[in-house]
């Protein structure tokens, strides 16, 4: 019987390990919505490597082999202490067959660190394209150019034109709120556009009733899409 109970035993084992998912291989860029996020670490493959994230723009990106669930924690230490462990700072599922993610760091509660992944890879937004995410509390218009879209709370969408890519030129844009059926405008401006970038726009809520919403613009360029120059 004990024998039988062992190669039971042994059996689903070696299930468990041939079903066991692969390690996601994918490049990783982060950036921060609440002041510079610094002094993390996270794991690739067995190296422990330094996280970092800023208001200011994109770091470089950074190569990850590892779980789905990206983790960070604040001391190269924990991830070598035995279960449980301490606790991880942040963390976050990334999506699977993904060549590139983004990484937004966003302040929580009691000053938490909050990790949302999003899907950036090229076959997504391409050069010239704006991908813009509403982490506001309000269903907010936009006027892009000549594109109109309301963007729901918690809704990203990727907006296109074969014109941007086509060379620079200036673009205008307006945000409204929409309450109980009416817009009210929160922002106007004309911003200058570039057909090489890849553009990514985070609408948030302002800290002021004069500043309902406040927009952070970062871009990236995906050199394999930058568009040849015009004949």
């Amino acid at each position: 019987m004990n024998l039988k109970i062992a190669a039971i035993f042994v059996a689903l084992c070696s299930s468990a390990l041939a079903q066991a998912p692969p390690p996601i291989k994918t490049k990783l860029v982060a950036v921060s919505i609440g002041g510079n996020v610094e002094k993390l670490f996270y794991k690739s493959s067995e190296k422990v490597l330094p996280f970092q994230a800023y208001q200011l723009g994109f770091g470089p990106s950074m190569d990850y082999v590892g779980p789905r669930r990206f983790i960070l924690h604040a001391s190269e230490a924990a991830f070598a202490a035995e279960p449980p462990g301490p606790p991880p700072v942040a963390f976050a599922d990334l999506p699977a067959n993904s060549d590139k993610v983004l990484l937004l760091c966003v302040p929580a509660a009691e000053g938490k660190l909050r990790l949302i992944s999003y899907d950036i890879s090229k076959g997504g937004a391409k050069a010239g394209d704006y991908r813009i995410f509403n982490l506001s509390k309000d269903v907010i218009s936009v006027i892009l150019g000549d594109k109109k879209l309301v963007v729901n709370p918690s809704q990203d969408t990727i907006v296109s034109s074969q014109e941007w890519r086509s060379g620079g030129m200036d673009l205008k844009i307006q945000l409204a709120t929409v309450k109980d059926g009416a817009a009210t405008r929160v922002y106007s401006s004309i911003w200058g556009h570039e057909a090489a970038r890849r553009n990514y726009i985070f609408m948030v809520n302002g800290a002021t009733a004069t500043m309902p919403i406040e927009i952070l613009t970062f871009y990236d360029v995906p050199a394999a899409d930058i568009p040849p120059p015009a004949p």
